[in-house]
């Protein structure tokens, strides 16, 4: 074979440039099909009229995110044709178009399958991949696979998708066909083939880059509008999985971030500002500032406490219940009659974030791993609610209706110094009856069977934390269960961003897990029992149907929180005020007897506060008079209500609003301290 002269060798680089070039353009523009699935699909009617100008600029916005990735994965073939291009002979031709083949049909098919991912994802998170997607592999993947089989046609979309990898398996072959070697060039210095190669690395890396400005393309730059479902548009999931997979690396690593992020670089002054004392009054050990005594001459008789966690249990749709759309199934009834706080905020938006921080009595931090899922999954928390009611002579018990072991959250309710731990096994062989189940475990009105047996039989004071299970997808019902009426009012559905069976099923459940609260409620209350028992009731987080507008903080997130206390423990005076999962067990442990001491971060919600608050990972705390998005430093977001007092506007800051941002910053500046010393404690423990 002759060898090729520096013309030849010009011509193969830049045909093979023509060809790629072709390729990169036809499949961004098959990547925005999948952006204007999610519009047609999410976004319309909400999203057409005067927003159709920002919608435009977001399609175009996320079509240079995908060309950016896109040019990120030319990187290779770039590296291998740079080094060919130097060779002698043109024998490297054909091996090499075949590699392109498959490599560009692996890489292509990989980003195309993450895209067509994050169509699904976002109808249950309204976010593209984000941290929470890595819980496929941490949760119980099995029935998550399960989840998916029942609720979505999954037939239909693997041929759907097979049939895309055709086209795309044909697309590229047409594009990296061989090309005959015959047109030559006489003269051409081997300076225009390196000079040619320099700049299409030039032009590959701003393309990588996004951007001509001081700054690459990147998450700053899709808030193009006060519509988040507009600035969803314009991002790609790639991006955001990236930005996922690096959040998820620092949380894991980063254990005094919040003392860093928020500027406290002695811990004894985050703790003075969280408990408003000043720093010389600081304790030497400034967690002796977690001790809190109380007294509570009403209680005459330790009685039972119970605290249900409901899954997926979310305030905003609590506030959607009318007669005809029974979402409550009887629980109106007892939220008027006892202690309802409706401006309540779960710990994560998660529900083994949201059970491991309640366990614990502790917040959950920003920069922070699930504590099942870390090195805290063995440290024993001196704030542990259990702990407490231990010393008092109660049993205490964790009761999960699913299988306990489920992300270690059995090892963690054990090291917390619950004595029993009891799933859907245990439920089983008490209720001596066979069980109808479903994808995740017992019904929850068998659940609630369950706990009232326990109660009955008990012969001495119990705590009991149940964690439902009923209420998740893929949303199913037991054959018994007869549906209340369900008529969806028109403006609400004219909202929804979600597959009308998945919605109509959502909603059933939800009807059906309330109903059997309620049935469990009202049982409690017409026993003896209901004189000499405790219960709150909350969510573990909210779930999503609609788009809510990015400072709907607490629609969005929001969980309601429920106490039901026997009348002799009533307070005479109540008015709702914003609270936290941290607040629930200082209320419950100081209605549970006459005197006694406990560590904790929360507060009794019946004791008058400084600044009441709700507080959530994502940096927010809400209060009565507005709300803040914690910055980094000083900094934060302020908020007012509006009119209905559902959105958050904002807002210029006022002195309450700083008073707020210190009191939210400066509470998980000073977690970030206790949970290094805990586990400090707990290595040197015998």
């Amino acid at each position: 074979m002759l060898g090729l002269t520096s013309a030849e060798k010009f011509y193969n680089f830049w045909k093979w440039i023509q060809r790629w070039g072709l390729l990169i353009v036809l499949f961004a523009l098959l990547l925005t099909v999948f952006r204007l699935i999610a519009w047609l699909y999410y976004g319309l009617p909400v999203h057409f009229g005067d927003l159709l100008t920002q919608v435009f600029e977001a399609f175009w916005l996320g079509f240079r995110f995908d060309l950016s990735i896109l040019c990120y994965l030319l990187v290779i073939p770039l590296l291998s044709l740079t080094f060919l291009s130097f060779l002698g002979q043109d024998r490297w031709i054909r091996p090499f178009g075949r590699f392109l083949k498959f490599y560009f049909f692996m890489t292509f098919g990989t980003v195309a399958f993450l895209s067509a991912i994050n169509l699904g994802y976002y109808s249950y998170f309204q976010d593209h991949l984000n941290i929470m997607a890595f819980g496929f592999f941490e949760d119980d993947t099995w029935a998550l696979l399960k989840t998916f089989w029942l609720n979505y046609p999954v037939i239909k979309y693997a041929f759907s998708f097979s049939f895309f990898l055709l086209i795309l398996w044909k697309l590229i072959g047409y594009c990296l066909e061989g090309f005959p070697q015959q047109q030559r060039f006489e003269k051409m210095s081997s300076g225009y083939l390196i000079l040619s190669i320099f700049a299409f690395w030039v032009a590959i890396g701003l393309g990588a880059r996004g951007s001509f400005g001081l700054f690459p393309l990147g998450p700053a730059d899709t808030s193009i509008s006060n519509d988040s479902f507009v600035n969803y548009l314009s991002y790609s999931p790639i991006h955001s999985l990236h930005r996922a997979v690096k959040l998820k690396s620092k949380i894991t690593e980063v254990e005094d971030g919040n003392l860093r992020e928020f500027n406290y670089s002695d811990p004894r002054q985050a703790f003075a500002d969280y408990f408003d004392v000043a720093l010389e009054k600081v304790p030497t050990d400034p967690l002796d500032l977690l001790e809190r005594k109380f007294q509570n001459p009403k209680v005459a008789h330790s009685p039972h406490v119970v605290l249900v966690v409901m899954e997926s249990f979310g305030n905003y749709w609590i506030q959607k219940h009318t007669e005809k759309f029974n979402l409550l199934g009887g629980l109106e009834k007892h939220l008027k009659e006892d202690f309802y706080f409706p401006d309540s905020l779960p710990g994560t938006q998660s529900t083994i974030g949201s059970i491991g921080a309640l366990l614990s009595g502790t917040p959950h931090r920003p920069f922070s791993p699930f504590l099942t899922e870390s090195h805290y999954l063995q440290v024993s928390f001196s704030t542990s609610p259990a702990k407490f009611f231990n010393q008092a002579g109660y049993q205490t018990r964790f009761i999960y209706g699913g299988q306990v072991g489920w992300r270690d959250v059995n090892k963690f309710a054990k090291t917390q110094g619950f004595q029993s731990i009891e799933g859907d096994v245990e439920i089983e062989k008490k209720l001596a009856r066979p069980l109808e189940k479903h994808s995740w475990g017992i019904f929850d009105e068998d659940v609630f069977d369950y706990v009232h047996q326990l109660l009955k039989e008990a012969t001495q004071p119990q705590l009991m934390v149940v964690l439902t299970t009923t209420n998740h997808p893929p949303y199913e019902l037991p054959k018994s269960y007869r549906l209340l009426s369900l008529e969806i009012p028109t403006e609400l559905q004219s909202k929804f961003n979600v597959d009308p069976q998945i919605i109509e099923s959502r909603f059933r459940v939800y009807q059906y897990s309330n109903f059997h609260l309620s049935r469990f409620l009202e049982r409690m209350k017409s026993d003896p029992l209901g004189q000499h028992i405790l219960v709150s009731v909350t969510g573990d987080h909210a779930f999503l149907l609609t788009q809510f507008p990015e400072n709907d903080f607490l629609d969005k997130w929001g969980v309601p929180i429920y106490f039901y206390l026997p009348q002799s423990l009533r307070p005479t005076d109540f008015k709702p005020v914003a609270a936290s999962h941290l607040d629930i067990f200082p209320t419950l442990i100081e209605h549970s007897a006459s005197s006694g001491s406990y560590r904790s971060f929360g507060q009794n919600l019946f004791q008058p506060r400084q600044t009441p608050m709700a507080t959530h990972s994502s940096r927010i705390a809400v209060a009565e008079f507005g709300g803040i998005f914690a910055g980094r430093g000083d900094a934060f977001n302020a908020f007012r209500w509006s009119d209905d007092r559902h959105t958050l506007v904002e807002t210029e800051a006022t002195p309450q609003h700083q008073q707020l941002a210190k009191k939210y910053k400066s509470l998980m500046a000073s977690a970030d301290y206790f949970f290094q010393q805990e586990q400090r404690k707990s290595k040197t423990a015998p």
